[in-house]
């Protein structure tokens, strides 16, 4: 039974690649409204008309499918809370802009950018905290009909108070905000498109979003829309705010690992269910320390209540062991036919499988599972089959001549010539053997 006071959203911006901080929210989300039952919608927030693409878009859309995170209502499924792309909402937000200006809540500012860096930096040169000084907000009507005729075109920002605020966040819990340290805010650019903070509380309260789960990059902008919430006595949702996801040693993630999108993973052969149940771990966990879940077993034990406040570690070795469980799970016909797109070009490795029945070839490939992480990796251990001399230096001279190794070689030779027929060939058992 579906509950009609859960409303989870993922709201991606198409200017670039869904990464792993994206998904991670889009599958907290997720996990939460299934979990309760509830509807997890998407929303496409593409106020950013500059860097918006469609193209990118299709991209978010086709990766989250990958993935399997299926929503409820969106731009290609519609809903009773449409439409579900903010370049196609302008005239409702027109609506509140003017509600808030008739109600004196806000006004227009016609302060240049020039300008407001300017006094940016000053600012900051002092050592004060860079905010708006307000000069826009007691213009007389004669003084704004000037700036108007003089072709002058104006931005309209929020009047803030000046109460401190007090957020109740699920994960963070108390967090305490003063409105002195960032000033009143723009909430209409000049050209007539919302801010980000305006649309997305707009959006979130007609949509009726019942929670807001994003990252903990977002909790600045809080305080923001919890004033914009209260000024037009619209219903608020329950904020939760998921921790940083940081590098090994908890260092900053490196662009290269933040930055590689979810198209990129797919594409190295990172199987989706794979890479969701490492995303689930990634700031939440269960109850008994289980590692590896099915995507069933992740929502009916997901909570938020269960996500940590702590920042969180991507681990590329974790990810990749855990890949390699589900792979070694997969029938030898769906791992070769996985692996099949790494190998059409190979010309070796049709020079090898040729005239070969399907069974060995089967047999062939399934002997590399064990020691496959991605799909992409598989022609890397093919390469023995296709050297025609193998040079060791070093310390691989040392190994191969060790007593050890020599009775390995030994006792491989021996299992191959106890073979009654080349169809029972099969490398996994004699490694096994062997071993």
């Amino acid at each position: 039974m579906i509950n009609p006071l859960v409303r989870a959203r993922f709201a991606p911006s198409p200017t670039g690649m869904l990464h792993i901080g994206n998904v991670r929210t889009a599958l907290f989300n997720f996990l939460f409204a299934r979990n309760q039952n509830g509807k997890f919608i998407l929303r496409i927030d593409d106020t950013d008309l500059e860097r918006s693409s469609k193209d990118y878009e299709h991209n978010i859309v086709e990766d989250l499918k990958w993935l399997n995170l299926y929503w409820d209502e969106g731009t290609d499924k519609g809903g009773d809370f449409g439409p579900y792309r903010q370049s196609e909402r302008l005239e409702t937000y027109n609506i509140y802009i003017q509600k808030l200006l008739k109600e004196e809540k806000s006004y227009f500012c016609f302060c240049s950018d020039e300008e407001l860096k300017e006094r940016k930096r000053k600012l900051v040169e002092k050592g004060l905290t860079p905010k708006y000084d307000g000069r826009c907000r007691n213009l007389t009507d004669d003084e704004k009909q000037r700036l108007i005729n003089e072709g002058k075109k104006p931005a309209i920002r929020f009047s803030v108070g000046t109460s401190e605020l007090i957020i109740q966040d699920i994960i963070k819990g108390e967090v305490r905000f003063s409105p002195e340290v960032f000033g009143d805010f723009v909430i209409q650019r000049s050209e007539g498109i919302p801010s980000y903070n305006f649309a997305t509380v707009i959006d979130d309260a007609l949509m009726k979003i019942s929670h807001v789960i994003r990252g903990e990059d977002h909790l600045s902008n809080t305080p923001k829309q919890v004033m914009l919430y209260q000024a037009l006595s619209l219903p608020m949702p329950q904020f939760a705010h998921l921790p940083m996801i940081m590098g090994k040693g908890r260092s900053l993630l490196s662009k290269r690992l933040g930055g590689t999108s979810i198209s990129s993973f797919r594409k190295m052969g990172y199987l989706p269910q794979a890479l969701l149940n490492y995303l689930a771990l990634l700031g939440w966990s269960f109850e008994d320390g289980k590692e590896k879940a099915p995507m069933e077993e992740l929502v009916k034990n997901f909570s938020l209540e269960r996500v940590s406040k702590s920042p969180s570690v991507f681990d590329i070795d974790k990810l990749n062991w855990l890949n390699g469980c589900y792979i070694r799970e997969m029938s030898s016909e769906s791992f070769y036919e996985a692996c099949s797109p790494y190998l059409e070009d190979s010309e070796s490795f049709k020079t090898l499988i040729k005239g070969k029945p399907k069974e060995k070839i089967l047999r062939l490939i399934d002997g590399l599972k064990a020691n496959t992480n991605h799909f992409s990796e598989i022609l890397k251990h093919l390469d023995f089959l296709f050297m025609d001399d193998i040079a060791l230096t070093g310390d691989g001279v040392v190994t191969v001549q060790s007593d050890t190794a020599k009775s390995v070689v030994k006792t491989f030779y021996r299992k191959l010539r106890e073979l009654k027929s080349d169809e029972e060939l099969n490398y996994k058992n004699i490694m096994t053997s062997v071993k």
